[in-house]
C-alpha cells in the first residue's frame, strides 16, 4: 500500500517570534477549540492508556464541527475491508497517510466526521462520556482496525485546547500548514507539509522525493531562524500536560 506522506517538524524557538518570521499572523488565523477523549481510568501513573493502545478522540469547534478518530496501526495489515483505502462518503471523511514528525515514522488511519458550527457544543459543555458522539462507521473503524486495550464506551474529554492555523509557504516548500496549539499549560507550534503519491511512483521514489522535502522544510526554518524540536507528537505532549503527568 502507497499511502500520502505527512511531514511535520515542531519548533522549540520563542515562539512569537517562530510565528512571525513564518509570516503568520494572529488576525489571519483560523481559529477553533478541541478536545482530546481519553479513558476514564487513566492515572497520573497511566495517563494516556487510549493513546497508549494506538487511538486517539478528538473534537474540534469552530467554524464547522467535527469528531475524528485517529489510530496508528502497527502495520497496514490491520486495515481490512473498507478500511483498506481512503474514502469519502457524505460528511464522512477517511485517510490513510504516514506520518513523519522528526526521527518518529508511523502510519495513521484517521475517520472524521463533519457537523454543523456548535453542534457538538452542549454535548461537550455538559461534561458527559462523549462515546455517544461517535458515528456508526466510527464504531465499525474502532472494532474493525483497533487492537485490543481500554474499552471505547467509558470516556473522559480533556481540554480545551486554542488552536491558531495558518496555510503558507516557506522558500522551497509551497504548500506549508503552521499550526500553534494553546492552553494555560500548553504552547507549541508545528511546521507540516504533505506529499501526495504520483501516478505510478513506487513507494521508494515517493520516500526519497519526501525526504528531500523534508530537508528543504528543515532548511527553510532554519533559515527563518526556527530551531526545530525533537518533540515527536504535539498530541502526547498535549495528552500528557493536560493529565497532569510530565510531559
Amino acid at each position: 500500500m502507497i499511502v500520502p506522506i505527512g511531514i511535520t517538524l515542531n519548533i522549540e524557538t520563542e515562539l512569537d517570534d517562530a510565528v512571525s518570521a513564518l509570516g503568520c499572523r494572529v488576525g489571519d488565523a483560523r481559529h477553533s477549540r478541541f478536545w482530546f477523549a481519553e479513558a476514564r481510568h487513566a492515572s497520573i501513573d497511566t495517563p494516556t492508556p487510549l493513546y497508549d493502545n494506538r487511538v486517539a478522540i478528538r473534537l474540534r469547534t469552530g467554524s464547522f464541527d467535527d469528531l475524528t478518530v485517529t489510530m496508528h496501526p502497527e502495520r497496514s495489515e490491520w486495515l481490512t475491508g473498507d478500511w483498506a483505502n481512503s474514502f469519502d462518503r457524505d460528511q464522512f471523511e477517511y485517510r490513510i497517510s504516514d506520518q513523519w514528525c522528526g526521527g518518529d515514522r508511523r502510519l495513521r488511519a484517521s475517520a472524521r466526521t463533519r457537523h454543523p458550527s456548535g453542534s457538538m457544543s452542549e454535548a461537550i459543555e455538559d461534561g458527559a462520556d462523549p462515546t455517544h458522539l461517535l458515528d456508526t462507521a466510527q464504531r465499525r473503524f474502532l472494532v474493525a482496525c483497533a487492537s485490543s486495550g481500554p474499552p471505547i464506551d467509558h470516556l473522559v474529554l480533556r481540554g480545551p485546547i486554542t488552536s491558531q492555523v495558518w496555510d503558507t509557504s516557506v522558500r522551497d516548500v509551497r504548500q506549508v500548514r503552521v499550526a500553534r496549539w494553546l492552553s494555560d499549560d500548553i504552547d507549541v507550534v508545528g511546521v507540516s507539509t504533505c506529499i501526495g503519491v504520483r501516478p505510478g511512483e513506487s513507494s521508494h521514489d515517493l520516500a526519497a522525493r519526501a525526504s528531500a522535502v523534508a530537508s528543504d522544510l528543515r532548511d527553510s526554518l532554519h533559515d527563518a531562524g526556527c530551531q526545530t524540536s525533537p518533540l515527536t507528537s504535539k498530541t502526547v505532549l498535549a495528552l500528557r500536560v493536560l493529565a497532569g503527568a510530565t510531559p
